[in-house]
């Protein structure tokens, strides 16, 4: 039985394979040739999610050592219930400029930033004062447990220049209470089975 090819003559056999060469190779520009970097990229992702992989690893290994360090700089301020967080702030930054002997041209309204461990709370201040009293101001503001710290501090001479006018930016960060995990307490479950012994009606002896 004859194929095809057996019976086109000599330059349709030529034709026929020269159309057949060129379809190969267009069909192996379009699908396979853009694949040939991909073992390369896949080889690559691959030593760099290992290399991610050993930096978590070293991470974690060295969690222990992180934890004192992370003891001391929790109790480094003293704990402040939630509800008294505004009002001492307040307070505090009114005592420390009253003991630096600064009265405050204006007091800004505060504001508060929270994130998973902390609550920050903000003040701007302007104030005109002689420039011992102001040094002493900011000094008392970063010395001892104190939890208010400058972020932004503008200085300039007044109109007289005999005194320094500034404008300040006060934050405090108080620490954020962990939530408690709700759970019956062993109390609780006793107490409620005898009341459900003594809300249960006697049996009647025999």
């Amino acid at each position: 039985m004859k194929t095809y090819l057996d019976t086109l003559r000599p330059s349709e056999k030529r034709l026929v394979v020269a159309v057949g060469l060129v379809l190969f190779l267009v069909l192996n520009y379009w699908f396979v040739f853009p694949h040939f970097s991909d073992w390369s990229n896949l080889k690559f992702r691959i030593a760099k999610a290992h290399k991610k992989l050993d930096e978590y690893r070293t991470e974690i290994q060295q969690a222990k050592r992180y934890e004192p360090e992370i003891k001391r700089m929790e109790g480094d301020g003293y704990s402040v219930p939630a509800e008294d967080q505004a009002m001492h702030f307040q307070t505090a930054v009114q005592t420390m400029a009253a003991q630096a002997g600064i009265g405050f041209q204006s007091v800004g309204r505060v504001t508060q930033r929270t994130n998973q461990f902390f609550l920050e709370l903000s003040q701007p201040v302007t104030l005109t004062s002689p420039e011992e009293a102001l040094i002493n101001f900011l000094y008392n503001l970063g010395s001892g447990a104190s939890l208010i710290r400058v972020r932004d501090l503008g200085i300039r001479p007044d109109a007289p220049r005999q005194n320094l006018s500034a404008t300040i930016k006060l934050v405090a960060s108080y620490q954020k209470k962990a939530p408690v995990r709700p759970g019956a307490s062993p109390q609780s479950g006793s107490g409620g089975s005898a009341a459900a012994s003594a809300s249960s009606p006697a049996t009647p002896s025999k």
